[in-house]
């Protein structure tokens, strides 16, 4: 999640790094990851805590979405990545692991699942237990296709609003999934840049707020939405910048070290451009 790159494009630094995620144009991933970990009904799993010796899917056991679920499932529920038996889909060529020479921390136990089979055609014949996260969609790393939730034997582990709501409302934390980044050489060169994007994507998620706000205005006007729900939505929940996710970036942070993400925990000050820890 946090490791240096080790490409030869001449990639920035941690110190570089200006802004909190970027999945669609001005928006960040934001999700409770492990509201997404689906089990077999026959698997004998009904909490969390009876995950601890299951076969558990991860499509990249390093994926910020899985380093999520692991964590919390270790500090929520008291389910340490020992506990539990995985099975990577993505093969070591096509794979954050396999670019990084990532070895398993001691005591983990990662299997790679074979190029023929997925998570999804193994949860289906009873290979495995559960899945920490499901992803079909079409493209050069992910292979897994079935619908697993319209399958019989398959359901999620967590109500995901219930959780969610309960994870938000005790940890302050909306886990996000994704950086934007800056070429060091670029950002030596003009180190101006690092605050004007993050203002772009600032005035990029005004502009999407407004939006959201205007197609629920009819609704707000005509008194079709309570007070309560109106005064709600209008609410900014999404915010970019360092000091507005200090608190969510420290804890992942926590959570990639412990995990052996990375060789020690680092301080935010170490993975975003000074001109921005305050801001």
């Amino acid at each position: 999640m946090f490791r240096r790159c080790r490409c030869r494009r001449g990639c920035v630094s941690l110190r570089a790094v200006t802004l909190i995620g970027s999945e669609s144009q001005f928006s960040r991933r934001a999700a409770f990851f492990h509201t997404e970990i689906l089990i077999r009904r026959d698997a004998g799993i009904a909490e969390p805590r009876d995950l601890k010796g299951k076969r558990v899917g991860v499509p990249e056991y390093q994926q910020t979405a899985a380093m999520w679920s692991r964590g919390i499932l270790q500090h929520e529920f008291g389910v340490a990545p020992s506990d539990m038996e995985f099975w990577m889909e993505r093969t070591p060529e096509i794979s954050h692991s396999g670019a990084g020479g990532f070895e398993p921390p001691k005591g983990v136990t990662i299997h790679q699942i074979q190029a023929d089979k997925n998570i999804g055609s193994m949860m289906v014949n009873d290979e495995l237990d559960a899945t920490l996260l499901y992803l079909t969609d079409r493209n050069l790393v992910d292979r897994s296709r079935v619908d697993l939730l319209a399958h019989a034997q398959v359901r999620r582990l967590f109500d995901p609003r219930d959780e969610g709501a309960r994870y938000c409302r005790k940890t302050r934390i909306f886990p996000i999934n994704h950086l934007t980044v800056v070429r060091r050489s670029l950002f030596e060169r003009n180190p101006w840049i690092a605050l004007n994007v993050l203002e772009a994507f600032r005035k990029g998620n005004a502009l999407l707020t407004a939006e959201r706000l205007g197609h629920l205005a009819y609704y707000i006007d005509t008194g079709t939405i309570p007070d309560e729900t109106a005064e709600a939505v209008r609410r900014e929940l999404v915010e970019y910048g360092v000091s507005a996710n200090r608190h969510v970036l420290e804890t992942a942070a926590k959570y990639s070290h412990e995990q052996g993400l990375t060789p020690r925990r680092l301080a935010v000050s170490e993975l975003f451009a000074p001109a921005t820890l305050d801001v």
